[in-house]
Protein backbone atom coordinates (compact mmCIF):
# COMPACT_ATOMS: atom_id res chain seq x y z
CA UNK A 1 0.00 0.00 0.00
CA UNK A 2 0.94 3.83 -1.00
CA UNK A 3 2.25 5.29 1.98
CA UNK A 4 0.90 8.62 1.40
CA UNK A 5 -2.32 6.79 1.26
CA UNK A 6 -1.98 5.63 4.40
CA UNK A 7 -0.88 9.29 5.95
CA UNK A 8 -4.08 10.78 4.74
CA UNK A 9 -6.66 8.03 6.15
CA UNK A 10 -4.41 9.07 9.28
CA UNK A 11 -5.53 12.67 8.74
CA UNK A 12 -8.73 12.07 7.72
CA UNK A 13 -9.38 9.87 10.94
CA UNK A 14 -8.40 12.68 13.21
CA UNK A 15 -9.91 15.15 11.36
CA UNK A 16 -12.89 13.71 11.67
CA UNK A 17 -13.18 12.76 15.33
CA UNK A 18 -12.14 16.40 16.11
CA UNK A 19 -14.71 17.44 13.92
CA UNK A 20 -17.07 15.36 15.10
CA UNK A 21 -16.73 15.66 18.46
CA UNK A 22 -16.49 20.05 18.29
CA UNK A 23 -19.91 19.63 16.95
CA UNK A 24 -21.30 17.44 19.86
CA UNK A 25 -19.74 20.01 21.77
CA UNK A 26 -21.12 22.56 19.94
CA UNK A 27 -25.00 21.74 20.14
CA UNK A 28 -26.37 25.41 19.55
CA UNK A 29 -29.07 24.44 16.63
CA UNK A 30 -30.33 27.23 15.08
CA UNK A 31 -33.43 25.83 12.95
CA UNK A 32 -33.42 28.79 10.04
CA UNK A 33 -29.79 28.48 9.42
CA UNK A 34 -29.37 26.10 6.35
CA UNK A 35 -25.92 25.50 7.33
CA UNK A 36 -25.73 24.09 10.81
CA UNK A 37 -28.75 21.96 10.05
CA UNK A 38 -26.34 20.54 7.82
CA UNK A 39 -23.43 19.56 10.21
CA UNK A 40 -25.00 20.65 13.93
CA UNK A 41 -27.60 17.91 15.57
CA UNK A 42 -30.59 19.40 16.88
CA UNK A 43 -31.14 16.47 19.36
CA UNK A 44 -29.49 12.96 20.26
CA UNK A 45 -31.88 10.95 17.84
CA UNK A 46 -30.23 8.20 15.88
CA UNK A 47 -30.33 10.24 12.97
CA UNK A 48 -28.56 13.14 14.52
CA UNK A 49 -25.74 10.72 15.39
CA UNK A 50 -25.17 9.14 12.63
CA UNK A 51 -25.35 12.74 10.94
CA UNK A 52 -22.53 13.74 13.07
CA UNK A 53 -20.04 11.21 11.28
CA UNK A 54 -21.35 11.64 8.04
CA UNK A 55 -20.62 15.63 7.41
CA UNK A 56 -17.19 15.21 8.03
CA UNK A 57 -16.70 12.28 6.63
CA UNK A 58 -18.02 13.44 2.78
CA UNK A 59 -16.19 16.93 3.48
CA UNK A 60 -13.45 14.37 3.55
CA UNK A 61 -13.65 11.92 0.62
CA UNK A 62 -14.05 15.26 -1.86
CA UNK A 63 -11.12 17.07 -0.14
CA UNK A 64 -8.87 13.39 -0.48
CA UNK A 65 -10.28 13.35 -4.28
CA UNK A 66 -8.93 16.64 -5.06
CA UNK A 67 -5.90 16.57 -2.94
CA UNK A 68 -4.90 12.80 -2.17
CA UNK A 69 -3.34 10.22 -4.45
CA UNK A 70 -6.23 8.30 -4.78
CA UNK A 71 -5.83 4.58 -5.42
CA UNK A 72 -7.90 2.20 -7.60
CA UNK A 73 -9.48 1.04 -4.45
CA UNK A 74 -10.48 4.53 -2.89
CA UNK A 75 -14.07 4.66 -4.04
CA UNK A 76 -14.90 1.47 -2.42
CA UNK A 77 -12.86 1.49 0.26
CA UNK A 78 -14.83 5.23 1.29
CA UNK A 79 -17.91 3.72 0.83
CA UNK A 80 -17.76 0.72 3.00
CA UNK A 81 -15.82 2.81 5.69
CA UNK A 82 -19.13 5.57 5.53
CA UNK A 83 -21.69 1.97 5.71
CA UNK A 84 -19.64 0.63 8.53
CA UNK A 85 -19.50 4.33 10.50
CA UNK A 86 -23.11 5.01 10.22
CA UNK A 87 -24.16 1.64 11.70
CA UNK A 88 -21.49 1.61 14.11
CA UNK A 89 -22.12 4.70 15.86
CA UNK A 90 -26.08 4.02 16.63
CA UNK A 91 -25.36 0.57 17.26
CA UNK A 92 -22.59 1.54 20.45
CA UNK A 93 -25.25 4.02 21.39
CA UNK A 94 -28.00 1.74 21.32
CA UNK A 95 -26.45 -0.73 23.12
CA UNK A 96 -24.71 1.49 26.15
CA UNK A 97 -28.49 3.13 26.50
CA UNK A 98 -30.51 0.36 26.71
CA UNK A 99 -28.43 -0.64 29.63
CA UNK A 100 -27.43 2.78 31.50
CA UNK A 101 -30.94 4.94 30.75
CA UNK A 102 -28.63 7.80 30.71
CA UNK A 103 -26.67 10.04 27.91
CA UNK A 104 -23.35 11.61 28.40
CA UNK A 105 -21.43 13.72 25.62
CA UNK A 106 -18.56 11.97 26.91
CA UNK A 107 -19.57 8.27 25.85
CA UNK A 108 -20.98 9.91 22.93
CA UNK A 109 -17.52 11.46 21.59
CA UNK A 110 -16.22 8.20 22.78
CA UNK A 111 -18.79 6.01 20.63
CA UNK A 112 -18.22 8.35 17.63
CA UNK A 113 -14.50 8.05 17.53
CA UNK A 114 -14.82 4.52 18.22
CA UNK A 115 -17.25 4.44 15.10
CA UNK A 116 -14.70 6.70 13.06
CA UNK A 117 -11.24 4.26 14.39
CA UNK A 118 -13.09 1.05 12.91
CA UNK A 119 -14.39 2.79 9.37
CA UNK A 120 -10.66 3.70 8.82
CA UNK A 121 -9.40 0.21 9.73
CA UNK A 122 -11.46 -0.98 7.42
CA UNK A 123 -10.94 1.51 4.63
CA UNK A 124 -6.90 0.65 5.28
CA UNK A 125 -8.45 -3.06 4.82
CA UNK A 126 -10.02 -2.56 1.34
CA UNK A 127 -6.88 -0.58 0.04
CA UNK A 128 -4.69 -2.94 0.69
CA UNK A 129 -6.77 -5.66 -1.83
CA UNK A 130 -5.44 -5.79 -5.10
CA UNK A 131 -7.06 -3.75 -7.83
CA UNK A 132 -11.01 -3.98 -7.94
CA UNK A 133 -13.04 -4.23 -11.07
CA UNK A 134 -14.19 -1.24 -12.48
CA UNK A 135 -17.61 -1.65 -12.00
CA UNK A 136 -17.17 -1.76 -8.20
CA UNK A 137 -15.55 1.29 -8.83
CA UNK A 138 -18.66 3.00 -9.94
CA UNK A 139 -20.80 1.06 -8.51
CA UNK A 140 -18.97 2.37 -4.83
CA UNK A 141 -19.42 6.06 -6.57
CA UNK A 142 -22.99 5.92 -6.67
CA UNK A 143 -23.15 4.01 -3.39
CA UNK A 144 -21.77 7.75 -2.08
CA UNK A 145 -24.07 10.09 -4.21
CA UNK A 146 -26.69 8.11 -2.58
CA UNK A 147 -25.75 8.53 0.92
CA UNK A 148 -24.71 12.51 -0.17
CA UNK A 149 -28.65 12.55 -1.62
CA UNK A 150 -30.16 10.30 1.50
CA UNK A 151 -28.07 12.95 4.00
CA UNK A 152 -29.53 16.07 2.29
CA UNK A 153 -32.72 14.84 2.32
CA UNK A 154 -33.27 12.78 5.55
CA UNK A 155 -31.49 16.27 7.11
CA UNK A 156 -34.14 19.02 5.82
CA UNK A 157 -37.22 16.75 5.35
CA UNK A 158 -37.45 14.65 8.63
CA UNK A 159 -40.40 13.00 9.37
CA UNK A 160 -41.87 11.44 12.64
CA UNK A 161 -40.38 8.11 12.25
CA UNK A 162 -38.70 6.70 15.22
CA UNK A 163 -34.78 7.73 13.77
CA UNK A 164 -35.84 11.32 13.98
CA UNK A 165 -36.71 11.41 17.66
CA UNK A 166 -34.74 11.90 21.40
CA UNK A 167 -34.79 8.57 22.76
CA UNK A 168 -34.89 10.32 26.08
CA UNK A 169 -37.13 13.17 25.56
CA UNK A 170 -38.97 11.86 23.17
CA UNK A 171 -38.37 15.24 21.33
CA UNK A 172 -37.74 16.16 17.71
CA UNK A 173 -35.84 19.17 18.86
CA UNK A 174 -33.81 20.54 21.45
CA UNK A 175 -35.51 21.68 24.57
CA UNK A 176 -34.78 25.36 24.31
CA UNK A 177 -36.20 25.26 20.88
CA UNK A 178 -39.81 24.52 21.31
Amino acid sequence: MNYSIFIWEIVTFVIICVTSSLIYLYCDYQDSNNFYKLFIPKNDSIWERVKVLIAPTIVMIIIECLLAPVGPNFMFAKLVSIIVMTLLNPLFFILYFSFSKWDMIVINVLTTISSALTGLLVSILVLTIPTLSDGIIYISAIGIIMIIIFYLCATFFQTDDLIFVDPITRRRTLKKDS
